[in-house]
């Protein structure tokens, strides 16, 4: 639960940062509005995040320079050392994510997963020379992108071209409605989180009594509800003050509950980073296996690509067994989905579509997504002590 100090102070925060920016940033002009909306940036930074640092910033701001720099000489050097700064220039956000986030304690880089994959969607986006030339990669805008305050600690990652454009002609806004989502976000982060996180997995841990399959079902259910609505209230909170603002951030979910399978959970949960990781791991993966597989063996390359992003995703909440785990139980999912998709296609395209309009096997597959995410949360959300724990205790 949240402190009446905590929740005060992010309240003032998160309200200084959306009044200064509605009311300054989205009406000064274009030459300096990057310039602006990141000094207001780096003040709610400090003020939100890194009081008790006085280097976390300055960190920050150095490994962006190099970032940008690398990223920028990959056009600026003979064509037959592109590729090896290329190569740098995606190793520096991926090397700083390992050394900063898995291999020391330093709390005051606590947003740099979300900022190192930014850099690497920045990379991936202005791949081509006639982007860098262009005046939609200055030093200025690539800085308001990577600092933007808000996407700092929970994301969403946004793309860097949707966020320029908008910065660059900020479109009309309905305060009515930005207002009433930033109020739905604070409802599921504030209320309905902690409400279904009273009989999630941390208050089965709290007792010493015996567990039954039944509690223990319910717990992982009402922990997965409570990562969904404490993630998607943020990310509303974070989207309705930007569009206040006049920024553009991407969405990240989409009605996840509603999936009917573990592909299409996927397309609709934490969107921003699943589809970074499918740019960056699943396809380039399944062109390398599509051209070096012998040809009878290809139909397995979706699968393969899909298990190397589902450990991509896992492992880069952490380098501890269980989210390696979780990626390979993720993995295991989308493999039997993909299975089940091909064994539906043998008897041809009419029995998939008999299959897909169907309400009531649409009800029970929305169903069994949500036990299968919801045992998933076994390996998110518990330790491996906790784990030995609960299995201690667990009767059927």
């Amino acid at each position: 639960m949240f402190t009446v100090a905590q929740l005060g102070y992010a309240i003032a925060a998160f309200g200084g940062f959306a009044t200064l920016g509605f009311l300054v940033v989205r009406r000064l002009p274009l030459k300096i509005r990057s310039w602006c909306l990141l000094l207001l940036s780096l003040v709610f930074i400090q003020v939100a995040y890194f009081r008790e640092s006085k280097v976390a910033l300055i960190v920050l701001l150095g490994l962006g320079l190099v970032v940008f720099l690398s990223g920028r000489s990959r056009f600026l050097v003979p064509k037959n050392w592109q590729m090896s700064v290329r190569a740098f220039a995606y190793a520096v956000p991926v090397a700083t994510l390992f050394s900063f986030k898995y291999f020391t304690s330093l709390p005051a880089v606590m947003g740099l997963s979300y900022m190192s994959f930014r850099w690497l969607s920045w990379l991936h986006e202005t791949a081509d020379g006639p982007n860098f030339k262009s005046q939609r990669v200055s030093f200025d805008r690539f800085l308001a992108y990577s600092f933007y305050g808000l996407t700092l600690q929970m994301g969403p990652i946004s793309r860097y071209s949707p966020f320029v454009d908008s910065l660059q002609d900020p479109a009309p806004v309905d305060v009515v409605q930005r207002l009433t989502r930033v109020t739905v976000g604070l409802l599921k982060l504030l209320l309905l989180s902690q409400l279904v996180n009273q009989v999630g997995l941390p208050d089965l841990l709290a007792t010493d009594h015996m567990i039954p399959v039944g509690r223990l079902a319910l717990a992982c259910v009402a922990s997965y509800l409570y990562v969904y609505f404490s993630f998607s209230g943020f990310c509303d909170i974070v989207i309705g003050i930007s569009e206040l603002i006049g920024v553009r951030v991407d969405e990240n979910f989409d009605f996840p509950l509603l999936s009917r399978n573990i592909h299409e959970f996927w397309t609709r949960w934490h969107m921003s980073l699943s589809t970074l990781v499918q740019k960056l791991v699943f396809f380039p993966l399944s062109v390398i296996l599509a051209r070096r597989l012998p040809k009878q063996f290809r139909h397995i390359v979706a699968p393969i690509s899909a298990a190397a992003a589902m450990i991509t995703i896992g492992m880069w909440h952490g380098l501890e067994p269980r989210y390696l785990y979780l990626g390979l139980f993720h993995a295991f999912g989308w493999a039997v989905v993909w299975a089940w998709g091909r064994s539906l296609d043998l008897f041809g395209k009419n029995l998939r579509k008999t299959y897909n309009d169907n309400l009531v096997i649409r009800i029970v597959s929305i169903g069994t997504t949500i036990f299968f995410v919801s045992a998933s949360m076994l390996l998110f959300v518990l330790t491996q002590t906790e784990m030995e724990s609960l299995r201690a205790r667990l009767s059927f």
